[in-house]
Formats: C-alpha cells, sequence, structure tokens
C-alpha cells in the first residue's frame, strides 16, 4: 500500500508550523490599553485594556451578556479606534 502523501505534506506543514511558532518571542498575540470606539456621539467601547497571549481563545461580552464587535474590530485592526494606547 502507498503513503497518502497528502497525509505526509499535511504533516510536514504541521511540524514546521509548530517550529515557527515555538521560534517566535513570549510577546503576547493580542495587546490594547485604553480603547475607545466612537459612532459620533455614540460611545460603542470606552476605556478597554487586555492582553490575549499565544494559543489563547477569548471572547468579549458586555455587561449585557452582548458580544463586543467594535472592541474586536479594533484590536483586529479591522476598524480604527477612535484612541488607544
Amino acid at each position: 500500500m502507498a503513503p497518502d502523501l497528502a497525509a505526509v505534506g499535511r504533516d510536514a506543514a504541521r511540524q514546521q508550523t509548530a517550529h515557527l511558532v515555538a521560534a517566535l518571542p513570549s510577546a503576547p498575540a493580542v495587546w490594547c490599553s485604553g480603547l475607545r470606539k466612537r459612532y459620533g456621539g455614540q460611545h460603542a467601547v470606552e476605556d478597554v485594556s487586555l492582553e490575549v497571549g499565544r494559543g489563547e481563545v477569548v471572547g468579549l461580552l458586555g455587561p449585557n451578556g452582548a458580544a463586543r464587535p467594535p472592541s474586536s474590530r479594533c484590536c483586529s485592526a479591522w476598524s480604527a479606534p477612535t484612541r488607544a494606547r
């Protein structure tokens, strides 16, 4: 039986990716401080600070349990913050 070349290629790619990730500095994957986003006079985000390490999975929820898309958009550079440090 011949080896599954696609599986061999995937395994090699996974090993190469793991090697590259291990070589990265131990800096956080996402970091923001004092994040603020306004739409006109409406405050969507006010003074949010967070740090997410590599490999962590984080969900952002507001006080009413709703997701916070403006925060995640600003942290991922999909939207420019009004202010951040």
